[in-house]
């Protein structure tokens, strides 16, 4: 039985291809995830600068115990 170029091509390129598309693809996520980590470290810390914590108030404002005097 006899396979033609253009067949055996198929047959070998094909897999090829997606295996070459799968490891790229995995190496873009891995990168992407990292750089997304490190937005968030980022953005972190400007909002802690643009808005410090302040354990008696929550997020809309409102006090959660009194103040000691």
């Amino acid at each position: 039985m006899s396979l033609s170029k253009n067949k055996l091509a198929l047959i070998i390129g094909i897999p090829l291809l997606l295996i070459l598309l799968s490891i790229g693809g995995y190496m873009l996520y891995t990168v992407l995830m990292a750089q997304t980590a490190e937005n968030n470290k980022s953005l972190q810390s400007f909002g802690d600068s643009v808005m410090p914590g302040d354990s008696r108030y929550d997020l809309e404002g409102k006090m959660l115990t009194s103040p000691r005097q």
